[in-house]
């Protein structure tokens, strides 16, 4: 079953900055395709920051998150409460996308 997961941020100074560091330290250390993590989506309401994560198993998240900690707290940025997690039901794209 795919879950998907709402995470919600509160960075200690400038969320599209510590967003941007985090990415780094996440390509640097070759993390940007976890195991069983289908989508990510990332999106700022003023300076909180919210992510969309969408995966195979509430078990692929928390590996993740245990992964992902460490990277957080490093840049700045910290949960505001447990995420969110739900079963996911349904994703609407368009016909054409993902094809080539």
């Amino acid at each position: 079953m795919a879950i998907a997961v709402h995470i919600v941020n509160t960075p200690s100074g400038d969320a599209r900055e510590a967003y941007s560091a985090a990415w780094r330290r996440i390509d640097e250390q070759g993390l940007r395709h976890p195991a069983g993590r289908q989508s990510h989506t990332a999106w700022l309401v003023g300076d909180v920051f919210h992510v969309l994560d969408v995966w195979e198993s509430p078990e692929a998240m928390r590996q993740w998150m245990a992964t992902l900690a460490p990277i957080l707290e490093e840049v700045g940025m910290q949960l505001q409460g447990e995420p969110e997690v739900g079963e996911l039901l349904q994703v609407v794209l368009p016909e054409h996308a993902g094809q080539a």
